[in-house]
């Protein structure tokens, strides 16, 4: 199983043609990449503030798109499961925009949501 499987989405294993993309797992990876202290952030700690701040490096939601635009460059059927997570407006248009460009390219889209 590749990382990316539990993550964002899964390809079907016939092809890569088909691929579903968690909102919910989307929003979660954006809030997740907004938590935590920048470098510059942890690097003006002093040892009277007591504990360091949490540095953690993550991919900005704009990257996140990015990445699925590209790993969903061959995707001809994608599923969208849950829209409902798409909470901000950054990420309902990056998704916006992976939808488009499937349907560009003659793909076909579809809105379920999850069964749980």
């Amino acid at each position: 199983m590749h990382r990316r499987d539990v993550l964002l989405f899964r390809i079907a294993p016939t092809g890569g043609r088909t691929a579903d993309l968690s909102c919910r797992q989307l929003y979660l990876r954006t809030v997740d990449a907004q938590c935590g202290a920048s470098s510059e952030e942890a690097a003006a700690h002093e040892s009277w503030m007591g504990e360091p701040p949490l540095v953690r490096e993550h991919a900005t939601p704009q990257e996140l798109i990015r990445n699925l635009s590209h790993d969903l460059q061959d995707c001809r059927v994608l599923r969208v499961i849950d829209a409902e997570w798409l909470g901000t407006a950054d990420l309902r248009a990056g998704v916006d925009a992976l939808v488009e460009a499937v349907r560009a390219r003659g793909g076909e889209v579809l809105f379920e949501r999850s069964g749980g």
